[in-house]
């Protein structure tokens, strides 16, 4: 399960030294490598330097390398699918794509039925969610997989095993938004005469077999999810949330966050709910966020050059178009395997062969060699993160932020958990748990003013979360009791006053922050019990000192 979410660092590591290998491997072989000239690679390497200059601009320096990585890996792919790019290689990889997904669905119809080792990877959520591990990218490349089996060659009958096939797995992902292209799409096809009865008779039977394994597996209330098409619904409604709160993320920060910069500092500018995810769920969106507006204006001059402007084949067209327009709702792109399928489908080799150029020999195995070293090494970085080895992790890489904030929660020294706390907010100002830990040991050592900092930086960065606000609250008591006694009665009162002022200031604050989309988790900013009995106990207090 090494490859388990082929979005995570790992897996974009071990690509890239795959890549680098084949690379050699080609080299050694054919002599030379030949590098196109056309507009893909273009922006490809525009790219990279772009999430190289990240790194001056990132929130997170330390995990910006992998953006760098990504940009990487890109270059690599297209240089190498370009070597051996050709019809016969088309046609084997579609093959290849077509039958890898089938076998894809397979396993994951068995993991409905409790078959194998698979369940619990190949279903997330009671959805397919594939080898991709995330149920809405894999439909789209199940969807993907049908366009290019209707252009396949083969026997009748295989066609509707095929398709029963396909379509049985689209149907299981239960994805809304998929779903929807698909009808879009099949519409289209109807109009352009581009289905055959083989379709409607493989499209028939996915849907009957797709009853069957609902009702075998007691699933009827999850797979009613696809009926639920209006823009009222939940998860349409949180995304345009999301894409609300990015906006103004954006305009703080033009220049952008960083690779998982979003991550990191989306809950200081939520509003409406107490989500917490990955990526925004657009790609493109992703894009202004982590490399700035630059880095999203280039990317979408790239989808409009590959969907609009760029000449290749008609229905390799059409699978690009499915892919990236779906990807504006969701975080297609932060899969290199949906880049990769970008790259291969899109390439239009006549055309980039009129101005390639061939790279001497003996610097194309330097470079690649000076490449391999850092790739490999941050594979074994990703590998002893992705194994639970935090510890490890961070002796190789001290600036995985990921692996430090795993780690902070295993250990139990005082001096560690101090000195890797303090080195988390050095770097980003946005670590909760960073915070969180500097707070207690300020409690612990006595020192209720410093206390009392971190716990309003904690609510700053995560306003939402009433157990923030309570803790503040703890925190200023604490702190002015503690006053009291050591003879500073007018810090205490203020402590204490600001405790009182509290009520009003989440009545404030729900007027700023709630908003008017149907989501799950809203905020509930009222005051609790335990809000009520520390506004009780400073009122007691206040009313002793006069």
């Amino acid at each position: 399960m090494f490859l388990q979410g082929l979005y995570f660092n790992h897996a974009l590591m071990l690509a890239n030294v795959v890549m680098i290998v084949l690379m050699l491997v080609g080299l050694y072989h054919r002599g030379s490598i030949t590098v196109p000239k056309d507009v893909t690679i273009k922006f490809l390497l525009l790219f990279l330097a772009i999430q190289i200059l990240a790194l001056f601009t990132a929130v997170e320096k330390g995990m910006q390398v992998y953006g760098i990585f990504l940009g990487l890996l890109l270059i690599m792919a297209y240089i190498v699918i370009y070597q051996v790019h050709d019809e016969l290689f088309m046609k084997s990889f579609k093959w290849v794509f077509v039958m890898g997904v089938i076998l894809g669905g397979l396993i994951g119809i068995a993991s409905y039925l409790g078959l194998g080792e698979n369940r619990l990877s190949y279903v997330i959520h009671q959805r397919m969610a594939g080898p991709i591990q995330y149920a809405n990218t894999w439909a789209i490349v199940v969807l993907a997989a049908i366009l290019v089996f209707l252009t396949l060659a083969m026997k009748p009958w295989q066609k509707v095993i095929g398709m029963s096939i396909l379509g049985t797995t689209l149907l299981m992902t239960m994805s809304r938004s998929v779903t929807l292209i698909a009808c879009l799409v099949m519409v289209y096809l109807i109009f352009r005469k581009k289905l055959q009865y083989t379709f409607w008779i493989g499209l028939g039977l996915s849907v009957i077999i797709n009853r069957v394994l609902i009702a075998f597996t007691n699933l009827e209330l999850v797979f009613s999810r696809l009926t639920q098409m209006t823009p009222k619904v939940s998860e349409w409604q949180t995304r345009l949330l999301y894409y609300d709160d990015a906006l103004h993320m954006i305009g703080d920060r033009p220049l952008g966050y960083g690779t998982f910069g979003y991550y990191y500092a989306q809950r200081a500018y939520q509003t409406g709910s107490m989500y917490h995810v990955r990526y925004v769920h657009s790609s493109l969106l992703q894009a202004f966020l982590d490399i700035g507006m630059i880095g999203g204006m280039t990317l979408a001059a790239f989808m409009i050059y590959i969907i609009f402007i760029k000449k290749y084949d008609g229905m390799n067209k059409l699978v690009i178009m499915v892919l990236l327009f779906h990807s504006l709702t969701d975080i297609n792109l932060q899969f290199p395997y949906i880049w990769l399928l970008i790259l291969i489908f899109s390439m239009h080799k006549e055309e980039a062969e009129k101005k390639e150029y061939t790279l001497p020999k003996n610097l194309s195995y330097f470079v690649l060699f000076i490449l391999l070293l850092p790739c490999i090494y941050f594979l074994r970085v990703e590998t002893t993160y992705q194994m639970g080895d935090y510890e490890k992790t961070l002796n190789l890489y001290q600036s995985h932020t990921e692996g430090a904030r795993r780690y902070l929660q295993e250990v139990d020294n005082k001096e560690q958990r101090f000195t890797i706390s303090q080195n988390l907010i050095h770097k980003n100002p946005y670590i909760i748990e960073g915070y969180q830990v500097q707070k207690e040991i300020a409690i612990k050592n006595g020192n209720y003013p410093l206390a009392v900092e971190y716990a309003k930086i904690l609510v700053a960065l995560n306003p939402l979360n009433i157990n923030r606000h309570e803790d503040y609250s703890t925190t200023m008591l604490m702190a002015g009791e503690a006053s009291i006694r050591c003879g500073d009665v007018l810090q205490g009162k203020n402590y204490l006053e600001a405790i009182r002022a509290i009520p009003e200031g989440l009545v404030i604050l729900a007027k700023e922050k709630n908003t008017h989309y149907n989501i799950k988790h809203k905020p509930h900013l009222v005051m609790t019990e335990k809000l009520n009995q520390d506004y009780e106990k400073a009122s007691e207090l206040l009313m002793g000192l006069e």
